[in-house]
C-alpha cells in the first residue's frame, strides 16, 4: 500500500523574492529581521534570505584564488562575516557562515 501525500509548499516566491532583494544593505544585527520581516514560514524565510544574499552579495573569485589571501579573513568566523558584509563578496564557505548566522 502506497500513500500519496500532497505537498502543500510554496513553490512561486516571486514576490517573496522582489520584497527581499529590495531591503536595501545595511550590515547591521537588525539586517535578517528586516530581510524576513514579510515572512509567515521557514520557507519563506529561508527563500528571503537566499534571494537577497544572491543579489547583494557577489562570489569573490580573487579571494577564491589566491589561498594565501583566503587565510587572513576567513581564519575566525567573526573576521569572515565582517569580510563578507564590508566587501559584499565571499566564497562558498563565507555564503555558509553567512547564511547559518542569519
Amino acid at each position: 500500500l502506497i500513500l500519496a501525500i500532497p505537498l502543500r509548499a510554496q513553490t512561486d516566491f516571486t514576490e517573496i523574492d522582489q520584497i527581499a532583494k529590495s531591503v536595501n544593505y545595511y550590515p547591521t544585527a537588525q539586517l535578517p529581521e528586516r530581510i524576513t520581516a514579510h515572512c509567515e514560514t521557514d520557507l519563506e524565510k529561508v527563500r528571503a534570505l537566499y534571494a537577497w544574499m544572491t543579489e547583494h552579495i557577489s562570489y569573490d573569485w580573487d579571494l577564491y584564488h589566491d589561498i594565501e589571501k583566503r587565510v587572513l579573513p576567513y581564519r575566525d568566523k567573526d573576521k569572515m562575516i565582517q569580510y563578507i558584509l564590508r566587501n559584499r563578496k565571499a566564497i562558498c564557505s563565507g555564503y555558509a557562515a553567512l547564511f547559518k548566522l542569519y
